[in-house]
């Protein structure tokens, strides 16, 4: 019996997800990976300077700034988040909550997923069809001024 590597058997089963569209294994190409994380930390007005400068060094990104604390927006790959976590743990910063998407992928270049368009609402126009419909009006009357009809 011939054994399917593993990646065949988390793509079969991640298409069983309802809300799954297309899964594309891009371990092996050229590709841009992210991660965006939201981190919650108690910071009084005394500390507050020292998070601030903690958040320009990472090229994070204050969210929300509360009496008691601060929300720090970080995006960028795993390292770097865990970087300032552990940076943030260090400094007796305390991480009240801590929320993060996980890894999203994008392969470069030119190629493009099927995912726009199963995405598709039928009746609904997209933004590139609407351009072409209003380009044909617009040369169907100049077509019509040229020629006399538009009168």
């Amino acid at each position: 019996m011939r054994r399917r590597p593993p990646a065949h058997r988390i793509a079969a089963s991640l298409y069983k997800l309802e809300n799954v569209l297309e899964v594309d294994d891009v371990g092996q190409l050229s590709h841009v990976a992210r991660e965006l994380a939201l981190i919650k930390v108690a910071a009084d007005p005394k500390t507050r300077s020292m998070v601030f400068e903690l958040v320009e060094v990472f090229r994070a990104r204050i969210v929300d700034l509360a009496p008691e604390s601060m929300m720090i927006e970080i995006t960028g790959v795993e390292s770097k988040i865990e970087g300032l976590i552990q940076v943030l743990n260090e400094n007796g910063d305390r991480i009240l909550e801590i929320s993060r998407t996980g890894r999203m992928v994008m392969r470069r270049g030119q190629h493009t997923s099927r995912v726009l368009d199963a995405m598709r609402v039928p009746g609904i126009e997209t933004a590139e069809e609407r351009f072409v419909d209003d380009v044909r009006r617009r040369s169907d009357v100049l077509m019509a001024e040229e020629t006399g009809f538009g009168d």
